[in-house]
């Protein structure tokens, strides 16, 4: 296949993140991503550009502060959250952060 030529992964990608962008829900946005990040987005340039936005937007809904990486919290599974949530029952972990204080 020439370089120049999508493959379907890449088309059904492009497709999804120009309607998460277009739709700007939180839970298609991560998807989107997800699936772009699983078909090697990096490989057509307007994947790129696409899957940029959308990872912007991610952002943006999320109020995440400038320096977090958006990659690093999307995963690459659609199923887990974004943030997960630590168990501060867990008594050696309390005492970890007591230290910390």
């Amino acid at each position: 296949m020439p370089a120049w030529m999508m493959n379907m992964d890449h088309v059904e990608s492009l497709r999804k993140l120009n309607a998460a962008i277009a739709s700007g829900d939180e839970a298609e946005l991560r998807e989107a991503v997800i699936f772009a990040k699983r078909a090697d987005y990096k490989s057509d340039a307007r994947l790129v550009v696409r899957y940029d936005i959308a990872r912007q937007k991610l952002k943006v809904l999320k109020r995440l502060p400038t320096g977090w990486q958006v990659d690093d919290l999307v995963g690459d599974d659609t199923t887990t959250k974004m943030f997960k949530k630590v168990d501060a029952a867990d008594l050696e972990l309390r005492s970890l952060f007591q230290e910390l204080i």
